[in-house]
C-alpha cells in the first residue's frame, strides 16, 4: 500500500519583546507549565502534521489475499501524528457487506486467516467518526503452554504495545487502523490516550465504486468459510449474476470455465439452495452453506494449490533451483486422507496442519521449538525426530503458533548428507506459515 506523508507547516515567528524583564529561564518555565496545562489531544493538535495514508477499498471478506485482491474505490487517511512514540503499523479501508462483524474484520486484518489471539471490543471513542476500539487476548487454554515457553511476558508486552481501531465510516464502510509503539521507545502514562487522540480525529475521504464485480472461485471459498449456514442473498450483491427461472427467483454467477453459482429461493426469505455447480455436468453441485466446497472443487479441478516456499538451496547447486522439501497448510480433515507420519503437538482449535513434502530420501529428520536469545533464534526443546523421509511417505504435523514470536526448526540430512536446517514461521501479514532456509 502506498503511503504518502504530508506534514503541514505552520510558519514560526520569532517576536522582539520590548519592555519585557523575563529572563529566559521564566519564559521556559513558562511554557513547561502551559505544556502540563494542556491535555494530550490539545497537545497533539497543537502542531498541525498529519501524515496522509492512501490506499483503495478492499472488500472486506478478501483483506490480505495477494495482489489480486479485489478492490471496490479509493480513499485516504490523515493522522496527526506529530509525536514519537507511536506509528501507523498498518490500515486498510474495507467494504463491508451484512455479514460482517467488527470483530472478525479486525482479527482478519491484524492476524491474517490463522488468528492465534482473541479479539474483544474495548469501547467507544466519538470524534470525526464514531470510533470503535479493539483489544488483543490470548485465549485461556494457551496460557499454559506460552509460560512454558518462557515467552509470556514478551507476547504479553508485544500485545500490550499494539492498539487496534475501526473507524465506522458509513453502514457498509470502515477504516481499519493499527498503531504501535516505535520499536526501542518506552511506554509512556499516556500512550493509550495518545492512541485514542490521534485516532479520533482522523480525516478520512473515500470514493467507493459504483459496478459490481465478477465472482471468483476463491471469493466462493472463502464466504463459504466464513459466513457458512448464514449466507443468503445479501453477501452477493456486490458481484455480477444473470437473473433466470420462472417461478423461483433464481441469480446465476458465472465464475470461470468449470463453475457457475446458482442461487435460487423466494425474495426476502432466505434462499431455498446457493450451489456451487459444474458446467460439464447441471446436475453435479454442491450446497455450499453446509457442504465441503474445497473438496469439490479439487474433485472436479485438479489442479495444485500454490504453496508459498522459499528457495530452499541447502548445499545444492543454486542453479538447480531444487529444494529438497515444501510445506503445505492442510485441514484436518485431509491428515486422516493422507498416507503419512503424523506428528500431532497439540490438538485445539488453533492446531495448523502442515504437510511437509520431500523431493527424495531424508534421514535424521528432526522438529524443534526454537528459543528466542540476545543473539536471535536457537534450537530449544526437540519435539519430535524421525529416521527416514521419502516422496512416497510425506510427514505431517500439527502445531500451534502462539503469535508472531512462536517459531518450529526443522533439520535433516539430505541424500548425499548434506545437512539442511530450516525455521517454519507464520506471516505477520496474512498468517500463512512460511518455510525457510535457516541463515
Amino acid at each position: 500500500m502506498k503511503k504518502i506523508h504530508v506534514v503541514l507547516l505552520a510558519a514560526v515567528m520569532l517576536l522582539s519583546v520590548v519592555g519585557c524583564d523575563k529572563t529566559p529561564s521564566d519564559v521556559s518555565d513558562n511554557t513547561d507549565n502551559d505544556k502540563e496545562n494542556k491535555s494530550v489531544e490539545e497537545q497533539l493538535l497543537s502542531h498541525d502534521n498529519y501524515d496522509v495514508f492512501e490506499d483503495e477499498i478492499y472488500l472486506c471478506d478478501d483483506v490480505y489475499r495477494g495482489d489480486d485482491t479485489p478492490t471496490h474505490g479509493t480513499a485516504s487517511i490523515a493522522l496527526p501524528m506529530a509525536q514519537d512514540v507511536l506509528e501507523v503499523k498498518d490500515y486498510d479501508i474495507l467494504l463491508c457487506g451484512d455479514g460482517c462483524s467488527p470483530e472478525s474484520v479486525v482479527s482478519r486484518a491484524s492476524q491474517g486467516y490463522a488468528p492465534a489471539y482473541r479479539v474483544v471490543a474495548d469501547g467507544e471513542i466519538d470524534g470525526n467518526f464514531k470510533v470503535l476500539k479493539f483489544k488483543m487476548e490470548i485465549p485461556e487454554q494457551m496460557l499454559e503452554d506460552i509460560k512454558k515457553q518462557g515467552v509470556y511476558e514478551q507476547i504479553t508486552e508485544e500485545i500490550e504495545s499494539k492498539y487496534y481501531y475501526l473507524l465506522v465510516l458509513d453502514e457498509k464502510h470502515y477504516a481499519y487502523i493499527n498503531l504501535e509503539r516505535i520499536e526501542g521507545a518506552e511506554k509512556s502514562e499516556n500512550e493509550a490516550e495518545l492512541a485514542d487522540s490521534i485516532v479520533k480525529n482522523a480525516r478520512v475521504t473515500f470514493e467507493p465504486k459504483n459496478e459490481k464485480l465478477d465472482l471468483t472461485i476463491e471469493r466462493v471459498i472463502r464466504l463459504a468459510e466464513s459466513r457458512g449456514e448464514e449466507l443468503t442473498w445479501s453477501d452477493f450483491q456486490m458481484y455480477n449474476a444473470i437473473e433466470t427461472g420462472s417461478g423461483l427467483y433464481i441469480l446465476v454467477y458465472e465464475i470461470d470455465e468449470t463453475f457457475d453459482l446458482t442461487i435460487g429461493g423466494v425474495p426476502n426469505s432466505s434462499p431455498m439452495y446457493i450451489r456451487l455447480v459444474t458446467k460439464a455436468d447441471r446436475g453435479n453441485y454442491i450446497d455450499i452453506r453446509t457442504e465441503d466446497v474445497e473438496k469439490f472443487i479439487s474433485e472436479n479441478r485438479k489442479e495444485e494449490s500454490a504453496t508459498e516456499t522459499s528457495e530452499l538451496l541447502c548445499g545444492y547447486p543454486k542453479a538447480s533451483y531444487f529444494t529438497p522439501i515444501t510445506l503445505e497448510s492442510i485441514t484436518k480433515n485431509d491428515v486422516n486422507e493422507t498416507d503419512c507420519h503424523v506428528f500431532i503437538k497439540e490438538e485445539s482449535e488453533y492446531t495448523q496442519y502442515l504437510l511437509l513434502q520431500p523431493s527424495e530420501e531424508l534421514s535424521d529428520i528432526s522438529l524443534s521449538l526454537m528459543e528466542i536469545t540476545d543473539e536471535g533464534l536457537s534450537v530449544g526443546e526437540t519435539i519430535y525426530t524421525l529416521d527416514k523421509l521419502n516422496a512416497d511417505k510425506p510427514l505431517v504435523v500439527g502445531v500451534v503458533f502462539y503469535g508472531d514470536l512462536t517459531t518450529y526448526g526443522l533439520s535433516f540430512k539430505g541424500t548425499f548428507g548434506n545437512e539442511c536446517n530450516y525455521i517454519i514461521y507464520t506471516s505477520g501479514k496474512d498468517g500463512s506459515v512460511i518455510l525457510q532456509e535457516a541463515e
